[in-house]
């Protein structure tokens, strides 16, 4: 599924950034955040949720290497790992324009 909040338009040379941050993920389901900028100003804000699929369409297990990574960056309940090396936190408490990239 997909949630995109269109804020403001972009041009056709203008030079974005896409920050992307994972909210939570399961073995079969990823949870994304995602921030387009132009310079400072936010574009747009969705929420993106994507799951593994297998070669018959099927919602299958992440391979293990990578619910290993997943793993390293959050705690095994799939939701950040307080203290972590993220900023989630970080991010949420400074909603809506976090352009430092």
């Amino acid at each position: 599924t997909c949630n995109i909040e269109y804020l403001k338009p972009a041009n056709f040379e203008d030079i974005l950034k896409v920050k992307t941050l994972i909210l939570s993920f399961s073995k079969a389901k990823i949870e994304f955040k995602q921030f387009i900028y132009r310079e400072k100003q936010l574009l747009i804000d969705s929420t993106v949720v994507i799951v593994s699929v297998n070669t018959d369409g099927k919602i299958s297990k992440m391979p293990n290497e990578m619910l290993e990574i997943l793993e390293h960056k959050f705690c095994k309940c799939g939701q950040p790992a307080r203290g972590g090396n993220h900023i989630l936190d970080q991010l949420i408490s400074e909603m809506p324009d976090y352009p430092d990239f």
